[in-house]
């Protein structure tokens, strides 16, 4: 019964290092020379312990994921062999490469040899999804609008990055008299700004986090290791062009305006909504001057 309990222990922790702690270069010592592998990826077959470590090289830039749900079953084979059998129900740690997969089942066999277990055998299999599956996991991290992040998947996105970058930029942005647009011209035109200045912001910052935090207020955080503070005025004047080039199309007599704050990680807050707070008062402070205004937290006044 030991042994039972300690197959299902050792399985359990390959899966935490592989899935949780993104160690993939950590369980090579578990791996029996022999190991076979099958469906890590469609059509994928592994005849040993090498090939297996090379899939696993190949699938480095997959997103991290955090255990919703397991159970694991195991039988014995013979003495010290044993066949453990479960699944694994995900939620993705970070939204910004899109995964339709939210969980997997398995069967691995695994030996106790001189104390120490090896893994012999992996089959895994992951469920495949409708487009309507897809669809709605899709828009559940997105708006369905710009493509941007949701606000729930921004925010977890950003305090990630928090956790592993020691600091970062956030940008609150919203539009000048949007109401006055959706009056005077309709909510189509105004749902045309909302998208246009959607692609101004992923044309300018491709790399960095973007979301729609609601109605027509948007937010862009930067981490510092992918563009440095000093730069940070020359990214925004590239935006403001990006922008002015998108409104063209709307042939307006005059320009849409917008209004920013901007603060950073953790000179202006320590943790996402205490930054987004303050970057939001130098928001309000900005929209007071208006016309594409710019205004930092470490301009506003105390409180």
């Amino acid at each position: 019964m030991k042994n039972l309990k300690s197959a299902e222990a050792f399985c359990r922790a390959l899966w935490h290092s592989y899935l949780i702690k993104n160690n993939k270069n950590g369980i090579d010592n578990f791996l029996d020379s022999r190991m076979t592998e099958i469906g890590i990826r469609l059509g994928q077959y592994c005849q040993n312990s090498v090939e297996f470590l090379c899939s696993l090289e190949c699938s480095s830039s997959e997103p991290e994921y955090s255990i919703d749900k397991e159970w694991y079953e195991t039988s014995v084979l013979r003495e010290n062999l044993f066949l453990v059998t479960g699944e694994i129900k995900l939620s993705q740690r970070s939204c910004k490469t899109y995964l339709p997969a939210r969980h997997l089942r398995f069967s691995m066999i695994t030996e106790l040899r001189d104390g120490s277990w090896k893994l012999l055998h992996l089959h895994q299999s992951v469920p495949d999804f409708s487009q309507k599956d897809k669809k709605n996991i899709y828009y559940s991290q997105f708006d369905y609008l710009t493509d941007l992040m949701s606000r729930r998947c921004m925010e977890e996105n950003i305090s990630l990055l928090m956790e592993k970058k020691p600091s970062g930029i956030l940008i609150t942005m919203d539009i000048d008299n949007f109401k006055t647009y959706n009056d005077r011209y309709g909510h189509p035109f105004g749902d045309q700004i909302l998208i246009s200045i959607a692609k101004s912001l992923l044309k300018t910052f491709p790399k960095e986090i973007n979301g729609r935090i609601g109605g027509d207020e948007f937010i862009i955080y930067v981490p510092c290791s992918s563009i440095h503070k000093e730069r940070l005025t020359e990214s925004l004047e590239l935006f403001f062009h990006n922008w002015a080039d998108y409104q063209k199309k709307f042939n307006l007599q005059s320009p849409i305006y917008v209004s920013v704050g901007i603060g950073f990680y953790p000179e202006h807050g320590k943790d996402f909504h205490s930054l987004w707070s303050n970057a939001d008062r130098a928001l309000y402070f900005a929209k007071k001057k208006g016309e594409n205004h710019i205004c930092y937290c470490s301009e506003l006044p105390d409180t």
